[in-house]
């Protein structure tokens, strides 16, 4: 019988490569268009020889305006001669750098402001040719940055002037304190409190019930809880009844925790002893002799301050 014939398996096709889109220049030009940012390169004398930007980016030159010039010799706001010149010095000394910040005035009038990072470039023999970088407009968050900035300030200046304590905090550890809050504390200053746990100043009884309202605000999304009262304490240890109530507000990205405090102390001490007098007079009408009357008044005594009754006080007959 003659030999068989082993067939050899069909090779197998490689899968056709990937064409490529373009170059690197091609490549940046898409990033750069779907951008609000720019590319950027300098000569070894720091004039521009490129800019390349995308239709996002606001321009404060005319088109190739900054061709052969320098970035200083561009009229700016930011910085100052002397943010300037250590600019200068970094990229005479050929070093990288990084979110360096000028300012210029757009078209419109309206101040824009920047910020770049770049690289130097060498030859194949190791001589400088000049820089490669990238910039963004950062107008908008800077706008947003200030805004905030100012909105604090508002808010901190409104907050120094209540007479209520405001503390922020962010699971009990303080991070404000107004000059109401130092007060009601008996602290020197309100930067006595700051890093302080807010729990430790709160009565042990109601330390858990604190911690869960500021979970309900932090993480359960409760926007406020109402005023209730609680004991609190000084620093110094002595006991102080306060309302206090509490709001999820953020603050510089982080959701913080704003307790509000009220004193009501002197209100309660008053309270009671209006308790006090009206039960020491319906006792005296309802006394019917000296010797009951007395003892009446010392039992309204006790129950006012919550004494036992007969333990240090008795009638003498």
């Amino acid at each position: 019988m003659g030999k068989r014939k082993t067939l050899a398996a069909p090779a197998r096709r490689k899968p056709p490569r990937a064409r490529a889109r373009g170059g690197a220049g091609t490549r940046l030009q898409r990033l750069i268009r779907l951008s609000r940012g720019f590319y950027w390169e300098s000569d070894s004398a720091h004039r521009f020889t490129l800019h390349m930007h995308g239709p996002m980016y606001v321009s404060t030159q005319a088109p190739d305006s900054q061709i052969g010039k320098t970035r200083w010799e561009i009229p700016s706001t930011k910085p100052d001669a002397a943010g300037w010149e250590a600019h200068k010095a970094a990229l005479d000394a050929h070093l990288a750098f990084r979110d360096f910040e000028f300012a210029r005035v757009g078209p419109d009038g309206a101040e824009r402001q920047f910020v770049i990072s770049g690289e130097p470039v060498f030859d194949a023999k190791g001589r400088f040719t000049g820089y490669c970088g990238i910039g963004d407009d950062v107008s908008e968050r800077k706008r947003a940055e200030e805004a905030l900035r100012m909105a604090e300030e508002r808010y901190r200046a409104l907050a120094d002037l209540s007479p209520d304590g405001i503390v922020l905090h962010e699971m009990g550890i303080i991070q404000y304190a107004n000059a109401s809050a130092a007060t009601l504390f008996g602290a020197d200053s309100p930067d006595a409190l700051l890093g302080r746990s807010l729990y430790d100043l709160i009565d042990p009884q109601y330390r858990d019930a604190a911690r869960q309202r500021a979970i309900a605000l932090l993480q359960q999304g409760v926007e406020a809880v109402p005023f209730v009262e609680r004991k609190y304490l000084r620093l110094d240890g002595t006991p102080i009844t306060v309302e206090v109530a509490g709001v999820a507000i953020r603050r510089g990205g982080k959701a913080v925790v704003q307790t509000v405090l009220r004193d009501i102390t002197a209100r309660k001490h008053a309270e009671q002893l209006l308790r006090l007098e009206h039960a020491v007079a319906r006792r005296l009408a309802d006394a019917d002799n000296a010797a009951e009357a007395l003892r009446e008044v010392i039992r309204a005594v006790c129950e006012t301050e919550n004494w036992e009754f007969g333990r240090y006080f008795c009638v003498d007959e």
